[in-house]
């Protein structure tokens, strides 16, 4: 038989006790910190929230987990955006010191660092800012937000060649971010290029995205002798890039480096037609992008555009258009582009039929010169409102000495009166665009 000795039970029950309390401890602190985040997220997930409840819901998280770092960070956050939203410096005074309690808590989060340089920047204390955030840069080096914040405070600090080493080091984490990063190097810059590429010193992996900016900022040239170096640019990379260059009146060499990159996701004309598609028997993309020879759909609240199999013109299936629109706004319904020969007779022709079709501005069909409507363009007379049965229509235009591409859309223009909506549908099918011979 075993026996204890006095000393030993003693020593084991106190073990116990010790091992009890201590559960208990850890039990309580679970329990307080995860009624201080019911709280914290309470705020952050109800938007209706007056600021009062806010900052009384914030407050009771921190009342129950003092201990816990991220819920004072998440009550500093809170108390800081009302500061900033109502000019109420005594909030952000408690911001500030709520925060400074978080790092002193979490002194290796680099999020609390990057949120007490963010505080302490809207309360201009720059100086602060600058430890707060080379702290977060030192905790978490390979992490953008920690290079991007601290770039950003640098540039308000007027201090624009360290800015712009903290977002090369962003950009090598984040390439996706180029586009944001080129925008501020612009801005900083004055546009000078040769100064953007000496602070930004973009890898390869980038450089399609930036021939493509270059074109939208009416860099066109630039864009392109870039674009011209880059040895495998993407499907992507080039489909956008060839919409800037449509987008930026400059439809030869859209098309000359769309048709070039002969990619799967081209569309071919129709066998009649130099439009694709003219019969809607193929799939329209949704969102489409392609910069030619494809429908681009409008996103239009109050317009709806679908694929209708009842009683088409031709083959089996025809665009169905239907409108409860309330707004008085010029609405491009649907789109497509297609290159053409300068100089040159083209003659469009579909078919059309339309039911309670209303409106003080009715929709209309347009053809004209993608790069400069001005040179180029014709339409047909507002569509007519009740069309019982499919009627062919045709457009005759003669393209421009510069001409290089044809946009044929759906249009309904604004109307005189502040208050224009449209009601009804129309169906359209077989569309055909071909040179015809000149008028004599």
């Amino acid at each position: 038989m075993v026996t204890i000795s006095p000393l030993q039970l003693i020593l084991r029950l106190s073990i116990f006790l010790l091992l009890l309390g201590g559960g208990l401890l850890l039990g309580k602190r679970i329990l307080l910190a995860a009624l201080g985040d019911s709280f914290a997220s309470y705020v952050e997930r109800t938007s209706t929230l007056s600021i009062a409840a806010q900052l009384e819901g914030v407050d009771r998280a921190v009342d129950y987990a003092p201990f816990d770092p991220l819920t004072r960070l998440r009550r500093g956050g809170r108390y800081i955006a009302a500061a900033t939203e109502e000019g109420n410096g005594d909030w952000g005074v408690v911001a500030l010191d709520e925060i400074r309690q978080a790092a002193l808590l979490a002194p290796t989060d680099y999020r609390i660092w990057l949120a007490l340089g963010r505080a302490l920047d809207r309360v201009g204390n720059a100086a602060e800012a600058r430890i707060a955030f080379e702290r977060a840069c030192q905790l978490a080096p390979n992490y953008f937000d920690t290079h991007w914040a601290y770039a950003n405070h640098l540039l308000r600090a007027g201090e624009r060649d360290s800015s712009f080493l903290q977002m090369r080091q962003a950009l090598a984490l984040r390439p996706a971010a180029f586009a944001l990063i080129f925008d501020y190097a612009w801005a900083a810059f004055d546009g000078d290029l040769q100064a953007i590429l000496a602070a930004l010193d973009p890898p390869p992996s980038v450089q399609a995205r930036m021939a493509t900016l270059l074109v939208r900022r009416n860099q066109s040239e630039v864009g392109l002798r870039l674009w011209r170096n880059i040895p495998a640019p993407s499907p992507a990379e080039v489909r956008d890039f060839a919409l800037s260059l449509l987008q930026s009146a400059r439809p030869a060499e859209a098309w000359q480096i769309w048709s070039a990159a002969a990619l799967p996701e081209m569309e071919s004309p129709d066998a009649d037609s130099l439009l694709a598609n003219g019969g809607f028997e193929r799939r329209i993309r949704l969102n489409n992008r392609l910069p030619f020879r494809a429908w681009e759909i409008g996103a239009n609240s109050g317009v709806r555009v679908t694929i209708d199999r009842q009683d088409p013109d031709d083959g089996a299936q025809s665009l169905r258009v239907s409108f409860s629109h309330e707004n008085n706004q010029p609405l491009t319904v649907v789109t497509q582009v297609v290159p053409v020969d300068p100089g040159r007779d083209y003659c469009l022709s579909f078919s059309l039929r339309t039911e309670e079709l209303k409106s003080l501005s009715l929709p209309r069909i347009e053809l004209f010169d993608t790069a400069d409507p001005g040179l180029a363009f014709v339409a047909t007379p507002p569509l007519p409102g009740d069309l019982a049965t499919w009627t062919d229509q045709t457009l005759r235009l003669r393209t421009a000495k510069t001409t290089r591409s044809l946009s044929l859309r759906l249009q309904r223009p604004p109307c005189a009166d502040p208050y224009c909506s449209i009601e009804g549908r129309l169906w359209l099918d077989h569309f055909r665009l071909n040179q015809c011979s000149p008028r004599g």
